[in-house]
């Protein structure tokens, strides 16, 4: 997903390897901007998509890079982002004023809305946050792809898109708000790297 920004940088994404990341929009509560060039955050996630395999990866290329935002004043909006990869691995990245600070669970699911998980922790206090965690805990933590879509209809607030992806068939499921997200259309790029493969 490029949101029409000039030379496709991502907010969202999945790779060849399995690798998915999304983002969403949180308040900056003082992350400091890099004074040197710096990367913009949306060029980053493209880098982090076309050079990591696993989350582990990317975790360490997020370290190695400095990342600035479109929005540099201390009191804009910036973002953070799930990390997700094939083996079940997860973890959000945020940007504070210590740096970047991972955080990750020991349960078969992490929940990411626009609220902080390290910080000052406000996800606790988010409906959309809590709803999605009751969900998912009742289900063991176990949900296809329709039971999701429809976990993340529930608690859609100003969605511009919602995406679930199959890390394992590297397919995915696009939603555009409306209702219960009526408008769906499915991609596979495990077609698409075969397609590609027998070009060549």
């Amino acid at each position: 997903m490029t949101r029409g920004f000039p030379g496709f940088t991502a907010s969202d994404g999945m790779n060849g390897e399995g690798l998915a990341l999304g983002l969403a929009s949180v308040r900056n509560i003082g992350y400091e901007f890099p004074s040197e060039p710096a990367l913009v955050s949306t060029a980053v996630y493209r880098l982090v998509l076309e050079q990591s395999a696993n989350v582990e990866e990317a975790i360490e290329m997020l370290h190695q890079l400095p990342i600035t935002f479109v929005n540099s004043s201390p009191d804009e909006v910036i973002s953070h982002i799930l990390l997700a990869d094939r083996s079940g691995a997860s973890a959000v990245v945020e940007f504070l004023p210590e740096g970047i600070v991972v955080s990750q669970t020991d349960t078969p699911y992490q929940v990411m809305t626009n609220s902080y998980w390290a910080g000052p922790a406000d996800q606790p206090s988010c409906q959309r946050y809590q709803t999605a965690v009751e969900e998912l805990e009742h289900a063991d933590g176990t949900v296809d792809g329709n039971r999701m879509m429809e976990i993340m209809s529930s608690i859609q607030a100003s969605t511009q898109w919602t995406v679930v992806y199959d890390l394992e068939e590297l397919s995915l499921e696009l939603a555009l708000p409306g209702g219960s997200f009526p408008h769906r259309y499915r991609f596979s790029l495990a077609d698409f790297i075969a397609q590609m493969n027998e070009v060549k």
